[in-house]
């Protein structure tokens, strides 16, 4: 391999995406204090969604509800992924120390 060449690593070796599929497979493990947030998470955006569909006029888009209600479902998604990622984020960090 000449010093131009990068050497290519399988994805399922690469440590950022190990951590990915980890998540998927839940394997990660949480304190009392994360899991507190993720619920709370859970039960803020589940509420906000019930409120909105049901003060939502028949006369509203469904596709467009439905969108709206698929946005509030990947918004609880980026925020349990914040909360598993920022853990690992201090774990790498102490690792290195």
């Amino acid at each position: 391999m000449s010093s131009g060449e990068r050497k290519l690593v399988p994805m399922c070796e690469n440590e950022t995406i190990s951590l990915r599929v980890d998540m998927i497979n839940g394997l990660f493990e949480l304190s009392e204090e994360e899991t507190k947030f993720m619920n709370f998470v859970r039960d803020t955006i589940s509420k906000t969604a019930e409120d909105i569909t049901k003060h939502a006029p028949s006369t509203c888009d469904v596709g467009r509800i439905i969108a709206g209600v698929d946005a509030l479902q990947h918004a609880k998604n980026l925020f349990w992924d914040a909360t598993v990622l920022g853990k690992d984020a201090d774990n790498r960090k102490k690792r290195k120390m």
